[in-house]
């Protein structure tokens, strides 16, 4: 086996949008290239809606855009046309491949891409983003028979978590927990940019800031973490609220916090090259959402030295040591108890900041690359001796 690799990765989620699977592909596609292997990402066309956000950040990784029908859905383009698969048989065609890595699992690109390249008798990698837990429960049973559909043509699987590992029993396939990463170099603690930041926002050198990152949505549980913010804003006049983020609660947000509007910040959507920023001004990181595969937001804002408070539950467990670099809490009451404690405690604060910037050094992208190009040596060399 050569030690150069050719690796196509397939997926639905790519610039210039950004989100967490856009990220983790942006990411390890160039850690990839950075390791001296040849990589391609294989994706749909560009859509209508991406001129707004082309200028947000670029990739050095070459990328084959392929036409045909898309269907917008939660403000993502999702390609629909069977058309596609065609001239994705054409690229393998074309160019000698090691491996096709589908991203995500809720795509028929994907589906398609790791169908045409197990027929061609190349190794196929699928990487599982989300929990089907997350789903309504009505639709759960077909969407688990279509996971496990699209897992019959991998020859291994990554999740990004234990619980997602967990959620679906394989048999053939190998399996391997390989996380999400944190570039540690950008998100890091810096003082000098919290200082300015924090006077950008006119939040004042003493004031105690809770801050949350990610789409404002019911199952992200906002409502909840309003709740209890209401509940400790008026026995700690010096607490802060920020929320950043898209999503169907904002006006609802702002209309419930517009009497007390002077604590909160509602910001709108930000952009990659200031979340970094933005997370360094805040104090404390709260995560109400009732459940994450992962928790990307949670690991950034440990990178910055930012204690964090979430709920117990799925892949959020992967990454705090409650009572170390953060809290890990069972309900809203318990929320309360270990926010007013953080609030409360500047030593405690920086302690574990300290603690989960330690912590998420364990999940450098150099490190999830390395070990995602040891599970494709082996998937490779499993599949040569099949043959």
């Amino acid at each position: 086996m050569s030690d150069q690799l050719r690796i196509c990765i397939a997926t639905d989620a790519w610039l210039p949008g950004i989100g967490g699977i856009e990220n983790h592909v942006l990411h390890l596609s160039a850690g990839l290239v950075r390791l001296g292997h040849e990589v391609t990402v294989v994706t749909h066309q560009l859509s209508r809606h991406a001129p707004g956000i082309v200028s947000q950040t670029t990739s050095p990784v070459p990328v084959v855009r392929l036409p045909g029908k898309l269907l917008m859905f939660k403000d993502h383009d999702i390609a629909v046309d069977p058309g596609m698969l065609r001239e994705f048989r054409h690229t393998l065609e074309r160019q000698e491949f090691d491996v096709v890595h589908g991203q995500s699992e809720g795509s028929l690109l994907v589906f398609g891409a790791l169908a045409l390249a197990r027929r061609q008798g190349l190794a196929t990698v699928l990487t599982r983003h989300s929990m089907l837990a997350m789903k309504p429960w009505l639709v759960r049973p077909l969407l688990k028979g279509l996971v496990r559909g699209l897992l019959g043509f991998a020859d291994g699987v990554v999740a990004v978590s234990e619980a997602c590992a967990r959620e679906i029993r394989l048999r053939r396939q190998v399996t391997r927990v390989i996380p999400n990463g944190v570039d540690t170099e950008k998100f890091r603690p810096m003082t000098e940019v919290r200082q300015r930041v924090r006077s950008e926002l006119e939040l004042g050198a003493d004031d105690i800031v809770v801050g949350d990152i990610g789409r404002l949505h019911v199952n992200k549980g906002i409502l909840m973490l309003l709740d209890v913010f209401e509940q400790l804003r008026e026995q700690n006049p010096r607490l802060r609220l920020l929320l950043a983020g898209p999503g169907p609660l904002r006006a609802r947000i702002a209309d419930r916090t517009r009497a007390y509007s002077q604590q909160v910040r509602l910001l709108d959507p930000l952009s990659y090259d200031r979340v970094h920023l933005v997370l360094n001004a805040i104090d404390v990181f709260a995560l109400p959402s009732f459940g994450e595969a992962f928790g990307i937001s949670l690991l950034e804002a440990m990178a910055c030295g930012v204690p964090g408070i979430a709920l117990n539950r799925w892949g959020v467990t992967d990454l705090v040591r409650s009572g170390e670099t953060g809290y890990l809490v069972a309900d809203a009451r318990e929320f309360r108890k270990r926010l007013e404690e953080l609030s409360a405690d500047a030593v405690l604060r920086r302690r574990m900041g300290q603690a989960a910037r330690i912590r998420a050094e364990r999940f450098s992208w150099q490190g999830v690359t390395e070990q995602t190009v040891s599970f494709y040596r082996e998937l490779i060399a499993k599949k040569a001796a099949e043959r």
